[in-house]
């Protein structure tokens, strides 16, 4: 960390320090005793010894952070760090890494875990554990900050050091009984014809069909070959949509401040229930497409295909009263287009059921935020 800045602070054993100071300087001045002019010497020499070995302490220091791949909201992560001394002779001693979070002061509760290095000998590294919690979903900036009381604790000198952006997911949420046994409990059979294990129905068999499908009780009864159809099953694939369109009839002017934050927390649960259910469907196999009003993501699996789909919800917006830029999720052709019975639709909306196509509520299932959370409406 060289040509970086830094910052002294006075702590609360400093002051009561200098306090002590000036009492002696002004018996010494009034008194003209040689020991007390002494004893202010030395006290004096002391606050000038704690700045420089502080400064030293703090200089040519090399720090290297491992923050996780997957960064959570609400959720504690370890991010591990690792400090070089790069002095060729001096040690630092009793040096802290810690972050404060934004607009906190240095109380103790508002101040995130410290990791805390005892000693570091000239061109020894060592490795840490910092504890962090980010509160929102979202683009966090990470500060690190580089500190020591070293050596008698009157004075903080802080180093702070550049700060790193970080992309914060939404914490999947916990997911309905009733969702989880409609759409998550095993294998859906759907109305389309296909290669699952439960039966569908008896049709006449087809030329260059497998002899496999026939069913012979049949064919006695119909005194023709007849084949054995069977449910296809469409937990491979599913389509996720996010209605974030949360003011769709109201008018800008009428939203109240209170209205307007009940809202927003609804719309966070909304987001955290989306990330909850796309984890829990990528992880069972599916292939999931994700569609918001303006974000679509073709339909993939995998743990790469869940990032993605993480990422749109950690940096999702609800679309406001005014806002030309998105078309909102409606009873429209595109989405009737890919809402079909060939695969397995989940629509989440702050909008009635009743509100969207028939079409569509024959093949999706619409799930309204007054379902989930009627005590926010």
């Amino acid at each position: 960390m060289p040509g970086a800045a830094l910052f002294l602070g006075l702590t609360r054993a400093g002051g009561a320090y200098l306090i002590f100071v000036l009492l002696v300087s002004l018996a010494a001045v009034r008194g003209g005793n040689n020991a007390l002019y002494a004893l202010l010497a030395v006290t004096l020499s002391a606050i000038v010894v704690s700045g420089v070995v502080s400064r030293n302490t703090l200089k040519r220091m090399a720090l290297t952070l491992q923050t996780p791949d997957r960064i959570f909201a609400g959720k504690t992560v370890t991010t591990r760090v690792s400090l070089t001394n790069t002095k060729r002779l001096l040690p630092s001693l009793a040096v802290f890494v810690e972050e404060i979070k934004p607009g906190a002061n240095k109380s103790r509760e508002e101040q995130y875990r410290a990791a805390c290095f005892p000693i570091l000998r000239a061109g020894e590294t060592r490795s840490a554990r910092l504890e962090q919690s980010f509160p929102r979903r979202g683009r966090r900036r990470q500060t690190l900050h580089v500190y020591t009381r070293f050596p008698f604790g009157f004075f903080e000198r802080r180093n702070p050091l550049p700060s790193q952006e970080l992309l914060v997911y939404p914490a999947p949420g916990e997911i309905p009984e009733f969702l989880r046994i409609d759409i998550l409990s095993g294998r859906r059979e759907t109305r389309r014809r296909g290669s699952g294990e439960n039966f569908y129905s008896i049709r006449e068999h087809q030329d260059g069909e497998s002899a496999r499908a026939i069913d012979w009780k049949a064919t006695a009864k119909a005194r023709k070959l007849m084949a054995r159809e069977y449910a296809g099953d469409d937990e491979s694939r599913c389509l996720l949509v996010l209605d974030t369109f949360m003011y769709a009839r109201a008018d800008p002017e009428k939203i109240e401040p209170e209205n307007a934050e009940k809202t927003g927390e609804l719309f966070e649960k909304a987001v955290s229930l989306t990330a909850g259910l796309a984890a829990q469907l990528i992880n069972e196999g599916a292939s999931v497409e994700f569609l918001t009003p303006e974000i679509h993501i073709p339909a993939d699996s995998g743990d790469r295909h869940l990032c993605r789909i993480l990422e749109a919800l950690a940096l999702i917006t609800p679309i406001l009263p005014g806002d030309s830029a998105a078309a909102e999720i409606s009873p429209g052709n595109d989405l009737q287009k890919m809402v079909s019975n060939q695969t397995s639709s989940i629509i989440l909306t702050p909008r009635p059921e009743e509100s969207f196509p028939a079409g569509i509520r024959r093949f999706a299932r619409i799930v309204s935020f007054k379902t989930l959370w009627p005590e926010e409406q």
